[in-house]
């Protein structure tokens, strides 16, 4: 339930998209875990009557489901930060080539910028256009 109702939390801060983002992906793999969890340690308890056995299939279960617990978010924060590495040296890359094709442009002062405002609606009123 609380996985279902996060998906939901989630989602109303995340673009709609027609493919599975990174996170729905997470979010995913949890609810899968979750299931997977709660069907194997119920079909398999139901079968054990011995007390013993049953107190030991726990603590296998507990264990083997921290350990893929730990495993699937070690993944996703590893693929996480090798992406976010990714994207923030492409951005780097991609801003270097633009100073360099573009040395002019790139570090215009805001009163240029507010002055050729100011020219572009003068010529627009001189027109007789209607600048919206």
């Amino acid at each position: 339930m609380t996985s279902v109702a996060f998906k939901y939390y989630v989602q109303q801060f995340v673009p709609t998209v027609s493919y599975l983002t990174f996170m729905d992906k997470y979010i995913l793999s949890c609810m899968i875990f979750q299931f997977s969890m709660a069907a194997v340690h119920n079909s398999v308890a139901g079968l054990i009557s011995n007390k013993d056995s049953l107190k030991y299939f726990e603590w296998v279960c507990f264990g083997a489901g921290l350990f893929v617990f730990v495993a699937i978010n070690v993944v996703f924060g590893i693929i996480s930060v090798v992406y976010m590495v990714q994207t923030r040296t492409l951005m780097r890359d991609d801003k270097e080539m633009y100073k360099r094709t573009n040395p002019g442009n790139y570090s215009r002062p805001m009163t240029k910028v507010i002055k050729n405002e100011e020219e572009e609606s003068k010529e627009v009123r001189e027109k007789g256009f209607s600048k919206k």
